[in-house]
């Protein structure tokens, strides 16, 4: 059995780790970054020049081009730009004619080199100091120095000269390993305020740890050697397995600290359980008070899985014949899963999963939670139900729709009828309940627009010759519906109609007389607008029906509108 370290020895450890931490990234590392894409970018470095002209015996200017791909130098012809210099102009105050295209380019825009053909950006030579900044990337490296396994974050820069030339600078940025359980933080840059970043040539020890190297993609990491894994104190976490197998996002720092907590975590790994660690390590994610530094929070671990069990199936709180489940699959899947065999005693297989993961978890099993009065929504119907109506309306909020659809027909009828509960036009069926409802709440409102349908029908009149018929509104729903369908303002009138200050009628076919076709206002002896779908103009036939309708009721006596 290993002898536990005294305080002075650890410290002694941790000084000598630090010190033999390496300066500089593997030395492949440009090499790999370029063959997986994440470093290729080059620019056509250009300036003013003076050149003879042979055929006319003179110096001409131009623009001295250099292509930082192929190495190349050309000449293009050299194009003023007035206010280049300004703020709100072009960065440089002159471009050159792109020989391909015969397009204007200047600093910052996008071309083909004239030599080779390669892509490249255009950049002034006005805008370097000392040197150009091409591009940066960030990648992370695994060093097993004195045993104790590192994780070393690094910033490779790709810079370029007046000349022309380019070369990278190889900057030592963020990391931390583990020495007895404890982590340490070392970083290669302060914050010198007003002044940004100081980079330095090394590693130094930082005193208060918060994760900073952040989360990774796998080709950022240059060696994710596992054998190298193996070697070192962390050899029984699984690392390598966790950032094979994860998925997209790889926060190796973030799992180190959890597995150096609770060290159980190796068996999920070693398990499959990958995705659903890394949905993990996004939940217990936090950011602290230091400058918004992240930090793990144990405690929420502690909430989504046992950490005091050993066997996989006993962290995760289901059965051994369940596992199968957590490979692969989302944390929060899981726990959907476990939650509807706890709260209605049904298993779901992996295809009824899956098809609830279209939604968002946390809201279908609110929604999966609610009760409307004695009713509480069924899980598989319920689900089949909601991905229906998303096939038929596109990808609207199927799970609001139903919630609000459910919780206006217990509002309307105090109880839940068997036969509305799934409607199949859920759309309709919901905006039909919101109007019964607005209608209940202003009972005075459709009082009068009642009072007012009664006064008016008799002005309602029939043309069989242009097919076409006019009633006056009898309902706020109705007001609202006409709105809708033919998507203008009518709806706003319902206060004014109501109290007799305008007369609201709709003009529809005989053949379809529930289908509003146009809305027409009569005010003060004389029609005030008569407007169809998105507030169109009369047709002909509608035009004619109007006078007709008028020469009408103006032969009709006592009738006050």
């Amino acid at each position: 059995m290993k002898k536990k370290m005294t305080k002075e020895e650890w410290e002694a450890e941790v000084e000598a780790t630090v010190t033999a931490l390496p300066s500089e990234p593997p030395e492949e590392t440009v090499d790999i970054l370029h063959e997986r894409g994440l470093i290729g970018s080059n620019i056509l470095l250009y300036s003013a020049a003076m050149v003879h002209d042979p055929l006319e015996n003179r110096s001409r200017k131009m623009v001295k081009a250099h292509c930082t791909f192929c190495g190349e130098e050309v000449y293009l012809e050299h194009v003023p730009i007035e206010g280049g210099c300004h703020m709100s102009q072009p960065p440089a105050p002159f471009g050159f004619d792109d020989p391909l295209t015969k397009e204007l380019v200047y600093h910052g825009l996008s071309c083909l080199c004239p030599s080779c053909g390669a892509g490249v950006e255009a950049i002034h030579i006005g805008r370097f100091r000392h040197t150009y900044e091409i591009e940066s990337v960030c990648c992370l490296s695994l060093h097993n120095v004195r045993g104790h396994l590192a994780l070393l974050a690094w910033v490779i820069v790709k810079e370029c000269n007046k000349q022309g030339e380019t070369f990278f600078i190889k900057r030592p940025y963020e990391g931390m390993f583990l020495i007895g359980g404890k982590p340490i933080r070392v970083s290669a840059h302060k914050n010198n305020m007003g002044y940004g970043h100081v980079w330095l040539s090394k590693f130094e020890r930082r005193k208060r740890f918060d994760i900073e190297i952040g989360d990774w993609v796998f080709d950022e990491i240059i060696n994710p050697d596992i054998d190298l894994i193996e070697g070192t104190d962390c050899a029984h976490s699984a690392l390598g397995e966790y950032m094979r197998n994860c998925g997209g996002k790889i926060s190796p720092a973030c799992y180190l600290l959890m597995w150096n907590k609770f060290p159980c975590i190796e068996n999920l790994t070693r398990n499959g359980c990958s995705v659903l660690l890394s949905d993990l390590i996004d939940y217990a994610e936090g950011y602290g008070n230091s400058y918004s530094h992240k930090v793990l929070n144990y405690e929420k671990v502690k909430e989504r899985i046992n950490t005091e069990a050993v066997k996989p199936h006993e962290i995760l709180g289901i059965e051994k014949g369940e596992m199968h489940l957590a490979r692969g699959y989302s944390l929060f899947l899981l726990e959907f899963y476990k939650w509807v065999k706890a709260e209605r005693g049904l298993r779901l297989d992996e295809e009824q999963l899956k098809r609830a993961d279209i939604f968002k978890l946390s809201t279908l099993k609110e929604l999966l939670s609610g009760k409307w009065g004695r009713f509480i929504p069924p899980v598989v119907r319920t689900v089949n139900y909601l991905i229906k109506r998303r096939k038929i309306y596109g990808g609207f909020d199927a799970i609001g729709y139903l919630r609000d659809y459910w919780d206006m027909l217990l509002k309307v009828y105090r109880r839940m009828p068997e036969e509305l509960i799934y409607p199949k036009d859920l759309k309709r069926a919901h905006d039909e309940v919101m109007l019964r409802i607005k209608e209940k709440e202003n009972k005075e409102l459709t009082r009068k627009i009642k009072e007012r349908f009664d006064s008016l029908d008799a002005l309602s009149y029939s043309s069989e010759a242009l097919g076409l018929l006019i009633r006056p509104a009898a309902s706020q729903a109705e007001l609202i519906t006409e709105g809708k369908i033919l998507h203008h303002c009518v709806a706003g009138y319902a206060a004014n109609h109501a109290n007799g200050k305008t007369s609201i009628f709709f003009i529809r076919h005989i053949s379809d007389p529930e289908m509003p076709f146009f809305t027409l206002e009569y005010k003060n002896g004389k029609v005030e607008q008569n407007r169809g779908e998105h507030n169109c103009a009369r047709t002909e036939d509608v035009i004619a029906f109007e006078a007709e309708w008028l020469n009408h009721i103006r032969n009709l006596k006592e009738i006050s509108i």
